[in-house]
């Protein structure tokens, strides 16, 4: 008789970011279309290091606009206070379509940044898996819903939970102030991230 494969229980925390008008000028550009999407097909993450592919979908005009914020290595798509962070990025379209693309990302030094992945992989440790969405206002423009919504998932036994997810929202509240790397002089307080938990 085949043994039975070795298998362990995992565990989910999804919880979603909203981004008040001007807080993030990719996040704004889902306020000005409606029915843009982009979301993480693939994201990794170790202590100082991330590479993530993004899947993105929406109107051809909305996409142009999209490729002048998302795919410049000035700025970070994915720090959480209102300074620019001190890693490095590269962006690699992989797909081109008129309403669609497929965008690669290498950000070297994440352990600067105040993003959720470095938060999470700071207080966790390593083997946690992320997925996360970028929505607007679906069918309503005047909704001022702009919105990410984020699914991690670790071993049973990992430190994620309310506790621990309660430590890290303080952090993002905070802009990152409490997660040690980020402590610089140019990294302050944002009060840009309304965060709610939807499922543990």
């Amino acid at each position: 008789m085949a043994s039975q494969p070795n298998l362990f229980p995992v565990k989910e925390f999804a919880f979603t970011l909203r981004f008040t008008a001007g807080a993030d000028p990719v996040m704004d550009l889902f306020h000005e279309y409606p029915t843009l999407r982009l979301r993480n097909g693939m994201c990794t993450v170790t202590e100082n290091a991330m590479w993530r592919i993004d899947h993105v979908d929406g109107p051809a005009d909305a996409i142009s606009a999209l490729d002048e914020v998302f795919l410049d290595e000035e700025r970070c798509n994915e720090c959480l206070d209102e300074h620019r962070c001190s890693g490095t990025r590269e962006y690699q379209v992989l797909d081109r379509r008129p309403a669609a693309r497929t965008v690669y990302t290498y950000h070297a030094h994440i352990d600067r940044c105040c993003a959720v992945p470095a938060i999470v992989t700071d207080y966790i440790g390593d083997g946690v898996v992320f997925q996360s969405e970028r929505t607007g206002g679906g069918c309503c423009r005047r909704s001022k819903r702009r919105s990410i919504r984020w699914s991690i998932v670790s071993n049973q036994h990992s430190e994620l939970g309310y506790s621990s997810m309660l430590t890290i929202w303080e952090t993002v509240n905070d802009g990152g102030r409490r997660h040690s790397p980020c402590s610089h002089s140019d990294c302050v307080g944002s009060t840009a991230v309304r965060i709610r938990c939807t499922r543990m």
